[in-house]
């Protein structure tokens, strides 16, 4: 958590509103190595934090879809039907069953226009 901490006290405002600016802009690396300076860290720490941060992301964001789908797939807010759970819990019948009770689009291809 001290690591965790002071590297970011080490970043400025606008790094701790957008993170992806330590990820994906052209300066990412500079920035990287002066928030691992200012943090009394070496690169590769400030690196390894940086790719915990958006592991961590992709996760929570894999959380919110599953527990979105689960209040969505019964049409309530309520406990989900065993369908949902065999679904969720690898009962492939289960999900082709689910997906076909879902509607469809009938628009003509599936291409990308």
């Amino acid at each position: 958590m001290k690591r965790s901490d002071a590297l970011i006290n080490s970043m400025t405002k606008k790094e701790r509103a957008d993170p992806q600016l330590l990820i994906k802009d052209k300066t990412a690396r500079s920035r990287l190595e002066r928030i691992a300076k200012g943090s009394g860290r070496d690169y590769m720490e400030a690196v390894d934090f940086m790719s915990e941060f958006t592991k961590m992301g992709t996760m929570m964001q894999r959380i919110q879809k599953q527990a979105a789908g689960a209040q969505g797939a019964n049409g309530e807010g309520g406990e989900p039907s065993e369908d949902d759970i065999s679904a969720a819990m690898g009962n492939r019948a289960s999900r082709r069953n689910a997906k076909k009770g879902k509607g469809r689009k009938k628009s003509g291809g599936g291409g990308f226009g």
